[in-house]
């Protein structure tokens, strides 16, 4: 590209002793197209796989999904083809956190050939953190920030450039904020928006309290990590049992009076 100042690719040797290894295989058949060697859905299929096992990595897998209703969409990708990849090759995926904002992340994989020592492939990947309820783009929660945040500083301790295109970044880096951040208040979630259940299931006599979706405690700010059950929708605070204090702060919030 003319004028560009994009920083030079690194070497086979710098991406195996820096970046740590996520995944690998070997070329088959079913991998290649009519030119005879690996065809491009697969170099993204390998990065996908390598950002899906960094997203498990920081707690958002199947069931941060489920219990707290928030995942991450991709929103763009970028794939730079280097060096062909054949039948027989051993391929290995690095993949690293770039940088992040409140919302978004950047990931970068290089794809590389293992038997000819080569780079093949560098996928840079653009990371939504969305509400799988209202499935609008949604702030990174204070623990999953900061999981991200310790693996971007270990990115930063490369002592090469990272080869990024340009065409894609977070805007505003949010990096080392994520203790000041002000949480997005959660009132507007689609109603039933409060899941119900009690330290033990099998104790009747015990309150029922509520739990708003991607929270890890009550109503009443019991904590709530610890207990043996899974949640169950919904809290209606007109229940007879349902813990006094929960009942009261849950029919204060509007729209909230029933579920």
């Amino acid at each position: 590209m003319v004028g560009s100042t994009r920083p030079p690719l690194p070497t086979y040797d710098q991406v195996a002793e820096a970046l740590p290894l996520v995944l690998e295989g070997d070329v088959a058949e079913k991998h290649l197209d009519y030119n005879g060697h690996v065809n491009m859905r697969h170099y993204v299929k390998f990065a996908a796989v390598s950002s899906d096992r960094l997203l498990r990595g920081v707690g958002i897998d199947d069931d941060y999904r489920a219990e707290r209703r928030m995942g991450s969409f991709t929103a763009e990708h970028h794939v730079r083809y280097l060096a062909e990849l054949h039948v027989g090759d051993r391929w290995q995926a690095h993949t690293v956190w770039v940088d992040r904002s409140t919302k978004a992340a950047h990931q970068l994989s290089f794809v590389l050939n293992a038997s000819s020592r080569r780079l093949s492939a560098t996928v840079e990947m653009m990371l939504v953190h969305v509400s799988m309820d209202d499935r609008r783009a949604e702030a990174f929660p204070k623990d999953v920030a900061r999981r991200i945040d310790s693996r971007i500083e270990r990115t930063r301790q490369i002592r090469w450039p990272l080869p990024l295109g340009g065409a894609m970044d977070v805007g505003v880096s949010a990096v080392g904020r994520s203790e000041a951040r002000v949480e997005t208040p959660r009132a507007a979630l689609p109603r039933p928006g409060w899941l119900a259940s009690s330290s033990d299931l099998d104790d009747a006599g015990l309150p029922r309290h509520a739990r708003r979706f991607g929270e890890d405690r009550t109503a009443c700010g019991e904590a709530a990590t610890g207990w043996r059950y899974r949640w169950r929708p919904a809290f209606d605070p007109r229940e007879p049992v349902a813990c006094a204090r929960c009942r009261t702060i849950v029919w204060s919030i509007p729209g909230s009076s029933s579920v």
